[in-house]
């Protein structure tokens, strides 16, 4: 019989042993925003995603609590599921609302992904912060998770089952030796089984207990109470797998499956065994072999597998050489290779030739053992272009391998480029400009920065008001008001008493008594009103301290089927301050149009869609001779003659495009002359989403007859 100590075995280490140093380079260099914290639910790291999220500098939050970054709105959320999110009981994430450096709050969903260790062996936990996650795409790489896990699975199921076969055929000598054999299969964390076909009998070792738990520690059961504890949906393989070895249509049995480890428990083992006697007559066959708990390196595997293939970071595994032995989908998204194209070639070959002599230098200090730094290059995509990728490699020295991660950063090449390109042009028309265009351009800025700073006053003006929310108690008579509402109307909860108040109250406390029933008509014709319909209403008030002022109710009821109101609620603003603005507002649109009249050069005002004359000056249509209905009927174009309407036309369509001022000579329809000679500064103003294009004027003939008058006068 064998030994029933034979509960020890020494495996070789587990695929992917080099995870630990791998994942925290990914989390460093990942685009998606990562955290790691630790059991308490203290931030350990996070990486520059995350930093970057929450607007703040590198290492910020190394060391904080969690719980310091949460919204107030999301304290009791954060407290109450904290416990089951860091043990992995959430798996549809844990939503909170973070503060940003600038107060803004922002919401996102965290997920636990896996668990860490540092060097000294504390567990750490991996988080990732997501605002919305693509179920779909999850379900689709989990399958090709699946697919890759049960690849490396077998490798590792083909080592102990040649190792098994070894012990098999040297099964005489184990025997004879229990404590040599003790030795061979001393850390294992496996347990060996033997079934015996004629008494049905499947018999495990002592150290099942360890690797199973106490539901197994019995260690004898026949073939149909271990089928039970199989799950469901595993069943039919494994009898399928056992009964075929029985009968000789395959050599092994080989099979991952989930034993029930306790109520509503599982544990995915691996099983792997043969018959070592009595093939020729069913009835007296004997089987051996391993059963092993792989639930944590399934769990691992399938977590690398998610944050491998759904980074948007092109992320690869090179050799000493250079070659590539993985790389994720993000390679394929960006270049176009497909994994298949690529695996198996060195990576240099995918360089521009320009920059081959940097990467080459790059993987030489690799070579060395060294960390590379940040590489800036070119990679030739599958349609022949070229992408610009910023690279970075990872030596991994106990593994013989690096992890490299690429981001295509081709778009802020070409934004810097151009930049560069329009800084120069534009450095070289201040040199062209004259000291007297110079002068005028200024001026007409300055002119623009105070309209400009009108408008945002009157925008900043009409964006502000007081908001609170009410509900009202129909069967009481009731409003159930908060602390915004009391600060909006000036007084507190505990002036008033407390946050119920009566209607009536409402009226004689807030509402003007030179208008006592306009509280009483809104209510009255709320019932009627539709569901979906937002009413709104103005009512004058009075404040407790006797200044009086202007309130907007807006209403939103809920009815029953019976058309019955049952519930009704809104919100009250305070619009004294708007009503104040819009006075304010008047005054300065009267201020812009006489700064606009009193310019003492002709001013054009284009639409800049259509290029159609909308609007211009005094001086504009006595220079022009044309009535301002006559003028909105032409296009800018039909200002200039033939020799300057191309000139006209890109020097709009350039300052529409760039959306910066450009100037131009123009000769400009005159009443009088027929055309004369303009110095013409274009710029364009964007008011909403709609951009207009101003056209100031400089008579070049009366600017020379004013300084000639100016010489002959000295």
């Amino acid at each position: 019989m064998p030994n029933k100590d034979y509960d020890t075995l020494h495996t070789p280490a587990p695929i992917g042993d080099y995870r630990n140093a791998a994942l925290r380079e990914f989390i460093r260099s990942a685009s998606y925003p990562y955290l790691i914290l630790n059991e308490s639910g203290g931030i350990v790291r996070t990486n520059a995603a995350f930093d970057r999220l929450l607007h703040h500098q590198p290492g910020t939050f190394d060391g904080s609590p969690l719980a310091s970054l949460v919204a107030s709105q999301s304290k009791k959320i954060y407290f109450d599921g904290l416990r089951d999110f860091l043990s992995g009981n959430q798996s549809r994430g844990l939503p909170l609302c973070l503060v940003r450096r600038d107060g803004h709050v922002i919401s996102v969903r965290m997920y636990r992904q896996s668990d860490l260790l540092d060097d000294s062996g504390v567990k750490h936990i991996i988080v990732a912060v997501h605002d919305n996650v693509d179920a779909k795409r999850i379900e689709q790489r989990a399958e090709q998770l699946a697919e890759r896990i049960k690849r490396r699975a077998n490798d590792r199921i083909r080592a102990l089952e040649k190792e098994l076969e070894e012990h098999a055929q040297r099964e005489a000598l184990f025997r004879e030796s229990q404590e040599r054999q003790a030795l061979a299969f001393w850390g294992a964390h496996v347990a060996w089984w033997e079934y015996d076909a004629d008494s049905d009998v499947l018999t495990l070792s002592s150290r099942i207990g360890e690797v199973l738990g106490q539901e197994y520690a019995t260690g004898v059961f026949s073939s149909e109470e271990f089928y039970s504890r199989v799950f469901p949906d595993d069943l039919e393989l494994a009898r399928t797998t056992f009964r075929e070895h029985l009968d000789g249509q395959i050599p092994i049995v080989d099979i991952q499956l989930r034993l029930a480890t306790g109520p509503d428990a599982w544990k995915w083992v691996s099983i792997r065994g043969r018959v070592v006697s009595g093939r020729d007559q069913r009835a007296s066959q004997r089987m051996i072999g391993l059963i092993q708990d792989i639930s944590e390196k399934k769990r691992v595997e399938e977590e690398w597998f998610l944050l491998f293939h759904h980074s948007l970071d092109m992320f690869a595994v090179l050799d000493d050489n250079g070659f590539f032995r993985q790389v994720n989908p993000a390679w394929e998204r960006t270049l176009g290779w497909s994994a298949s194209e690529m695996v198996g070639k060195p990576a240099i070959s995918f360089t521009h030739p320009e920059d081959r002599e940097k990467g080459q230098k790059l993987l030489d200090t690799l070579a060395k053992g060294d960390i590379p730094p940040l590489l800036v290059q070119r990679a030739r995509s599958k349609d022949g272009s070229y992408r610009w990728l910023s690279c970075l490699l990872v030596p991994l020295d106990d593994y013989d391998i690096s992890i490299g991660i690429a981001r295509d950063v081709t778009e802020e090449k070409e934004k810097d480029l151009q930049l560069r390109t329009l800084n120069q042009t534009l450095e070289q028309r201040v040199l062209e400009r004259s000291s007297e265009l110079q002068k005028t351009l200024e001026e007409y800025q300055l002119l623009a920065d105070e309209l400009r700073r009108q408008k945002e006053y009157l925008s900043e003006a009409m964006e502000i008001g007081q908001i609170a929310y009410w509900e009202y108690d129909l069967a009481t008579e009731e409003f159930l008001v908060n602390d915004a509402f009391y600060a909006m109307m000036r007084t507190s909860v505990e002036q008033e008493g407390g946050y119920r108040i009566k209607a009536a109250t409402i009226q004689k406390r807030f509402l003007s008594s030179a208008h006592p029933g306009p509280l009483a008509a809104c209510m009255a014709r709320v019932p009627d009103a539709n569901p979906l319909a937002l009413q709104s209403f103005e009512l004058p008030v009075v404040f407790p301290d006797g200044q009086p002022g202007c309130a907007m109710l807006r209403i939103r009821l809920e009815k029953d089927e019976q058309g019955r109101v049952t519930r009704l609620y809104g919100i009250v603003q305070d619009i004294t301050d708007q009503k104040a603005m819009q006075t304010e507002r008047e005054r300065h649109e009267h201020m812009y149009r006489a700064l606009f009249e009193s310019a003492p050069m002709p001013v054009f005002i284009a639409d800049g869609d259509s290029g159609m004359l909308i609007d211009a000056n005094g001086i504009a249509l006595q220079f022009v001779g044309k009535a301002l209905d006559e003028l909105s009927a032409m296009h800018y174009t039909d200002l200039h003659d033939d020799k300057s309407v191309d000139a006209a036309r890109s020097t709009f369509q350039k300052v529409r495009e760039d959306g910066s001022p450009a100037s131009v000579m123009l000769n400009l329809r005159h009443h009088k002359d027929g055309y004369r000679k303009v110095n013409t500064v274009a710029r364009p103003v964007s008011i909403g989403e709609k951009t207009f294009l101003i056209g100031i004027m400089i008579d070049i003939k009366a600017s020379k007859e004013e300084l000639d008058l100016l010489l002959r006068q000295k």
